[in-house]
């Protein structure tokens, strides 16, 4: 059974102006078993090969400090009905207060490829 060609949402706007409460919205109304759902949030690059001190100078609201080249990356393959999985073929940073490090986020996730 052929499945239907997957739809690609971008919900974008400004902090606070309810990105997440639309997401939240479409992903209750859908189900989670039939979306992935990635948030550029989830994309800043990693600090761990900075040294501490550098760590409070990134500017994490600049376009620079996200992969976004690696959320293109998860999208296209999702797209493409390839699984995205953990560091073991495709990691997914997790997001960091401002000056802090971040780490890899360990198990698999959006595995929806058909």
């Amino acid at each position: 059974m052929k499945h239907p060609d997957p739809l690609v949402i971008g919900i974008a706007g400004g902090s606070g102006s309810g990105k997440t409460t639309v997401a939240q919205a479409i992903l209750q109304r859908v189900g989670s078993s039939q979306i992935a759902f990635l948030q550029h949030d989830s994309y800043y690059k990693d600090l761990n090969g900075l040294p501490s001190t550098q760590h409070t100078e990134i500017n994490f609201d600049h376009p620079n400090s996200l992969e976004s080249d690696l959320l293109i990356q998860h999208i296209a393959s999702l797209r493409d009905g390839q699984p995205v999985r953990s560091r073991s073929t495709i990691s997914q940073p997790t997001a960091a207060p401002a000056g802090r490090s971040q780490s890899n986020r360990a198990g698999s996730f959006w595995s929806k490829g058909y």
